[in-house]
């Protein structure tokens, strides 16, 4: 619902249809604890640690849009884009950094049973630095998250890596913005 300062600003051409409009907001998402088990004989012989394991419970995010846009007094989502995912190690991981990983693929995809919508790669980090606690991935551009929200989604990952030594324990923040029409 506009309040008033915005019917005003909607009268003085104040508002576009830009991807920075005024209306515009984010929110943050806290992603859930994994950990990649490690093993000491895999990582002494360099082996690659197996498809899936990098998120090995991928996990589903979820904005409730209606309640976002309200409680800004929005109008409703027009499209939702990642800004940023970050990874950051847990105080638990035994493994003291990320140097068994190479290279991070994040994907999304939808949960619905027949759905249109293709997997989609929306965050990279290739290759990974050396000695680092945490990783701030790159966004890809142009992956439109909104119909993945309204379709339910999962997160999923594609990684080069060789197995930790030890148990790997990490968590992450993504932060979304909402474009509102």
């Amino acid at each position: 619902m506009l309040n008033r300062v915005h019917l005003a600003l909607i009268a003085m051409g104040g508002v576009t249809t830009s991807s920075c409009g005024i209306f515009d907001f984010e929110v943050g998402y806290l992603i859930p604890t994994q950990t990649v088990s490690g093993n000491a004989v895999a990582a002494a012989a360099g082996q690659l640690i197996p498809a899936g394991s990098f998120f090995p419970n991928p996990f589903s995010f979820t904005i409730n849009l209606e309640q976002e846009t309200s409680a800004r007094d929005t109008g409703p989502a027009s499209k939702v884009w990642l800004k940023s995912l970050s990874l950051s190690l847990d105080s638990a991981s035994i493994e003291p950094n990320f140097d068994w990983l190479d290279e991070l693929h994040v994907y999304v995809e939808s949960t619905k049973a027949g759905t249109t919508l293709s997997k989609q790669e929306i965050a990279l980090l290739a290759p990974v630095a050396k000695w680092l606690r945490t990783l701030q991935l790159t966004m890809r551009a142009n992956v439109d998250l909104l119909p993945y929200i309204n379709e339910g989604n999962k997160v999923t990952s594609q990684a080069t890596a060789r197995s930790p030594a030890q148990d790997v324990v990490f968590s992450g923040a993504a932060v979304f913005r909402v474009e509102v029409l």
